[in-house]
């Protein structure tokens, strides 16, 4: 008798388990809802869902790149002697809002789809020296670098009346050469600490100092300061100031 109440204990847990896992077993006549992926919508919406993801509220998001302290022994590669790393950078982003930039390592073509709307209001400058731009470009894959679209100069070293060092004046050529050469480059910024910077010296001094290579890029160029207490009279007459130094008889804005 306690032999055939345990069988039927036994064929009872059985049913009731196959009753319970079919609750949780999905059935062909099961509805289920299926997200669609990002690739799979139209191209035209993904790039409306880029814009939206970068955008911000700032008119610009200014990434200042300077060359991180070099360590006490140089580190080379494994595939060669001759061969080193390229330099250590450091990034500053003005303002330090957050950026979804991981969107770009989802796969290779949201990375190519992506990054110009990342790019549109990106503008790369230098901290200490202007030749840390040159250093970026070994960072930065060609398509990244050929959708920089606008970079910002500072002429400072070159600037003081003293005479300055012929290792200087040749770094500051390279370098313009080098920006002329992006092909996606739509405006240049060029920066000065505050404006009399700008007003000091004759034009013919700031045009064989720094200006005259300027001339290299063929786009729009802004002057901007870093600190500006002046009032718009001061703010205009500096824009004429900047537009007699680069030879610009277009559009010149300034902040």
């Amino acid at each position: 008798m306690k032999h055939r109440l345990t069988t039927c204990k036994t064929k009872f847990h059985r049913k009731a388990l196959s009753k319970l896992l079919s609750l949780f077993r999905q059935t062909p006549n099961q509805e289920c809802t299926v997200f669609p992926s990002l690739l799979d919508l139209p191209g035209e919406i993904r790039l409306l869902i880029y814009q939206f993801t970068f955008a911000t509220t700032c008119d610009h998001i200014l990434v200042t790149v300077d060359r991180a302290r070099r360590a006490s022994r140089p580190i080379l590669y494994t595939d060669g002697p001759d061969e080193r790393r390229p330099r250590e950078l450091r990034y500053t982003r003005t303002p330090s809002i957050p950026l979804p930039a991981a969107l770009l390592q989802t796969n290779q073509q949201i990375y190519y789809e992506a990054l110009p709307s990342l790019y549109a209001n990106t503008i790369f400058s230098a901290s200490s020296s202007p030749i840390s731009l040159m250093y970026l470009k070994d960072h930065l894959s060609e398509f990244a670098r050929n959708n920089i679209r606008q970079v910002q100069l500072c002429p400072t070293s070159l600037l003081s009346e003293s005479l300055i060092r012929e290792r200087e004046l040749l770094s500051w050529t390279v370098l313009c050469a080098e920006i002329a050469g992006l092909p996606g480059l739509r405006r240049v910024w060029v920066s000065y600490p505050q404006p009399e910077m700008l007003k000091n010296g004759t034009v013919e001094f700031h045009r064989g100092r720094y200006a005259r290579w300027l001339d290299l890029m063929r786009v729009k160029k802004t002057l901007v300061f870093d600190v500006f207490d002046g009032s718009a009279e001061d703010r205009e007459e500096c824009r004429k100031r900047f537009r007699e130094i680069i030879q610009d008889t277009g559009d010149v804005s300034g902040d």
